[in-house]
């Protein structure tokens, strides 16, 4: 009995996701499922193979770059097809190359806004970060992240067109809520005591330099880290966009407390990595012994 109920119940969750999922997309433009089923092949992609492809995509836009900007800078000596010849093999090596200053790079951006949060973090437990009156939002921050939630429940709900998505971001933003927010964190920096604000910037420098360093002895490692957490945070915000369209239970709550993402996020990065790990070497035959030598005839 307990299994035939089971059953049925199952059975209408799964019509109600259908109808609901249905009406979504009808309520959409026609390319709003293919961004969504490119996105989430993007975000697989870059989670399984990411750093196999950084170099290739690093060398592939380097060729490209370079091929305009030599056909650009072509002169009546050099005809347009040995610039654009000439750039691409350029553009492609400088491409090549670059894969370790822009591991680098990536690296020290991650490290200093982790050193950063750290060091906040830190201060806060020891009482010596932002003052109390400082810590909470104020009108115009709670405004801004407002209508930013406002706008994306919309637009899962199919509420907002996705062509109009673009304008009412851009309108926002115009609107003075990228200057909110700047002003916010520029006021918070200046609320720290002066010690604090040493600390906070040195912390934030010496991440970034160590990002750096890692970045520029560890390029693959880095390179599977980097692609393997966005490859993990495109998987769960597309699999999370699905499970609110289809209204799965408990879907609504984690996208408006993404702090309950953290732990999901962090395991399938982790899981990203050891997909990404280098293959090893499959060990050579060992050879064949020789064959015994014939017996001499006596």
């Amino acid at each position: 009995m307990e299994t035939i109920e089971a059953t049925s119940s199952h059975a209408e969750w799964l019509t109600g996701a259908h109808e609901s999922f249905s009406r979504f997309f009808d309520g959409v433009t026609p390319l709003t499922p293919w961004v969504l089923a490119f996105g989430t092949a993007v975000a697989i992609v870059l989670w399984m193979r990411g750093s196999r492809l950084v170099r290739p995509a690093l060398t592939l836009t380097g060729a490209l770059l370079g091929a305009v900007a030599g056909g650009a800078l072509a002169t009546p000596i050099a005809s347009t097809l040995v610039g654009v010849v000439g750039g691409a093999l350029v553009g492609a090596a400088a491409g090549y190359l670059s894969f370790r200053i822009v591991t680098a790079g990536v690296a020290g951006v991650a490290a200093a806004a982790i050193a950063l949060a750290g060091s906040v973090i830190y201060l806060d437990r020891h009482n010596q970060s932002v003052p109390t009156e400082a810590r909470a939002l104020n009108t115009s921050e709670e405004a801004v992240l407002r209508d930013a939630s406002e706008l994306w429940n919309r637009t899962l709900r199919g509420e907002v067109a996705a062509s109009e998505v673009k304008a009412e971001s851009k309108s926002m933003l115009e609107g003075g809520a990228a200057a909110v927010l700047r002003d916010g964190v520029k006021a918070r920096y200046e609320a720290l005591p002066e010690k604090s604000k040493i600390f906070v910037s040195a912390s934030t420098a010496v991440g970034a330099m160590g990002g750096i360093l890692l970045g520029l002895l560890f390029p693959r490692g880095i390179a599977s880290l980097s692609t393997a957490a966005l490859g993990a945070a495109g998987l769960l915000v597309g699999g999370l966009t699905i499970a609110i369209i289809m209204h799965t239970p408990g879907a609504s709550q984690a996208a408006a407390e993404p702090a309950r993402l953290l732990a999901p996020w962090a395991f399938l990065t982790l899981v990203g990595i050891w997909l990404q790990r280098p293959a090893k070497p499959r060990p050579a035959p060992s050879p064949l012994p020789p064959p015994p030598a014939p017996a001499a005839a006596v």
